[in-house]
């Protein structure tokens, strides 16, 4: 089961638990909005899936990139195996405060990362003590003669505060013309030299450039990304291709539990029967037996003769502990596996409605057993039960029954009867002797030769 907890550190090193709400993937950006124990609201801040700091929500502004971000990208409530992925990712995720946070942008980050990344916090920083931050670089780059990195800040001024009179002083100058129209014109030398405004692009025209944003995303080996990426296009386009490459992706980059956990999530979201028949197959293969069922219940015809072949020699293998699978699930199966092999009723529901007479009540297997009436027909197993449901109340039969859970490995219950029809029949030898026979079974040697001595020595008396 895929968890919404998170653990972090906060400035002081301590940890902090959180549990998470809802995450959006937003052009390069992800975010983690998250409750603390004591109620507070925060926020995990990661660039390309790698963990920046956390803040504490005290008021989020309107228009923020935040706000965009859960409004225009990809987003995922929690529990989700993705929020999951991006913070097990990040184990040593710890909150820094802010000069941390600009040294740590400074160290390993490009100006025009730190540019981006730093328009994330505006709810949090002084958007003015950001904007001069920016432009300090800006003016950096133009003294420098770097006029086309210049120019990429100026595009990231523009988006974070397209209104200020510098940036529409700077965007309406002539001297980097040449840029404006590269950008307006889309040209591939701005997919090769301005990643992050192209990718602002591609993620707002998915229709038109979806395959551009995947094959990047694998250039800068963003998995995570490239996965919520397919899933989406699967979703909207279940086609062979498609999920193909989500497979391949999975299987290159992730374990095969994440992969597992990240399919199923899909599963509830689209119907596509080849992603069932996959999951279908891995759930056989780890012998998954519970979910194989709930598959089943979906979609019978996933079953083919080899996966019938599979489940049957589960079932006839494992014991009931071993497969350890709600009632409602265990039916599904044996029923399936029953239809197409009468041989092993007799074996498969001796074996099962064993274990079910330690766990639940009469009526409840009685009910249980509806459906294998009209699959099975007559069962030798199924009238035995029978008989056990209509004499469990009749203390004249109390002998027959504890025959009939002892036949059915049910010592106590057996033991139970014996005692009473014992109790009832002082004279009889009978009940003595299945007194004997149950502990034995139970491994209590002593009682059993006890109740051995007394059915030899009734039996003397006759």
């Amino acid at each position: 089961m895929i968890q919404n907890q998170l653990i972090i550190r906060d400035e002081k090193n301590n940890p902090l638990k959180l549990k998470a709400l809802r995450m959006a993937n937003y052009v390069r950006a992800q975010f983690i909005e998250a409750i603390s124990e004591k109620q507070e609201l925060y926020y995990l801040f990661y660039y390309e899936s790698e963990f920046l700091t956390a803040k504490k929500v005290t008021k989020l502004r309107r228009h923020s990139l935040i706000e965009r971000a859960f409004k225009n990208g990809l987003t995922f409530q929690a529990p989700h195996p993705f929020i999951h992925l991006l913070s097990t990712s990040n184990p040593s995720s710890k909150i820094i405060n802010n000069k941390q946070l600009l040294r740590k942008l400074n160290q390993h980050f490009s100006k025009q990362e730190k540019a981006y990344i730093l328009t994330f916090f505006e709810s949090f920083i002084s958007k003015k003590q950001l904007f001069n931050e920016i432009k300090d670089m800006f003016y950096e780059d133009r003294r420098g003669g770097q006029l086309f990195s210049a120019y990429r800040l100026i595009r990231i001024m523009k988006d974070f505060a397209p209104n200020h009179s510098l940036v529409k002083s700077l965007s309406s100058d002539l001297i980097y013309k040449d840029f404006a129209k590269m950008y307006y014109d889309r040209t591939e030398e701005l997919f090769q030299e301005d990643l992050i405004e192209s990718e602002k692009i591609m993620f707002h025209e998915l229709n038109t450039y979806g395959e551009k944003l995947s094959n990047q995303l694998e250039i800068d080996h963003r998995w995570l990304e490239l996965v919520m990426w397919r899933s989406l296009q699967l979703k909207a386009s279940p086609e062979p291709h498609v999920f193909e490459s989500l497979q391949f992706t999975l299987k290159q980059h992730f374990s095969e539990h994440e992969s597992i956990s990240v399919l199923e999530q899909l599963a509830q979201d689209v119907t596509y029967s080849p992603l069932q028949e996959h999951l279908f197959s891995k759930y056989l293969e780890t012998n998954q037996v519970d979910k194989v069922s709930q598959l089943l219940k979906q979609n019978q015809h996933l079953l083919s003769p080899q996966d019938l072949d599979q489940i049957s020699q589960t079932l006839s293998e494992k014991t009931p502990s071993e497969l350890n699978i709600p009632i409602e699930s265990l039916q599904i199966l044996l029923i399936q596996v029953l239809k197409q092999r009468h041989d092993l009723a007799e074996n498969l529901l001796h074996k099962y409605i064993g274990d079910l007479l330690t766990k639940h009540e009469l009526s409840t297997i009685h009910k249980w057993l509806e459906p294998f009436r009209e699959v099975c027909g007559e069962l030798k197993v199924i009238e035995k039960f029978d008989r056990i449901y209509q004499m469990s109340e009749d203390l004249d039969h109390m002998q027959s029954l504890g025959e009939l859970y002892y036949e059915f490995k049910q010592w106590k219950q057996a033991l139970e009867c014996f005692s009473m029809e014992s109790e009832l029949k002082p004279d009889e030898a009978k009940p003595l002797k299945w007194l004997s026979k149950t502990y034995l079974e139970l491994g209590m040697k002593d009682e059993s030769d006890a109740y051995q001595k007394m059915y030899i020595q009734i039996q003397k008396q006759a």
